[in-house]
């Protein structure tokens, strides 16, 4: 709520097109996507047929659905990512080695929110 306060500008740039409006001294939006697509593609063949539990902050989690399911970045700042919430992709991998993603779930909590 401070940051919105202080920047509303930047923020509400950053929000409307984050790929290129960048907060100044942030790393961009569009580096932000490649750490976090290289990464996912390390987990991936790292974890082939494995169930696991990534823990991560919202912006990982708008990175990883425009990674794996090739939404727009600016169209994930259209869908609530809140604290503790829950996002579920299965990973399928095809027989010539590359993979498709299914969105099982956004922001499913458990307990009382």
């Amino acid at each position: 709520k401070q940051a919105w306060e202080q920047h509303p500008t930047v923020l509400e740039n950053m929000w409307k097109n984050p790929e290129t409006h960048t907060p100044p001294n942030a790393e961009s939006f569009t580096d932000f996507l490649h750490r976090v697509n290289e990464s996912l593609l390390h987990i991936i063949k790292q974890h082939s047929n494995q169930h696991l539990l990534v823990v991560a902050h919202g912006g990982v989690i708008r990175a990883s659905i425009t990674n794996l399911l090739g939404i727009a970045p600016k169209d994930t700042f259209q869908m609530e990512v809140p604290y503790a919430g829950m996002t579920r992709f299965t990973v399928y991998k095809e027989p010539d080695g590359t993979f498709r993603c299914s969105l099982n779930y956004l922001n499913r909590f458990h307990g009382d929110a």
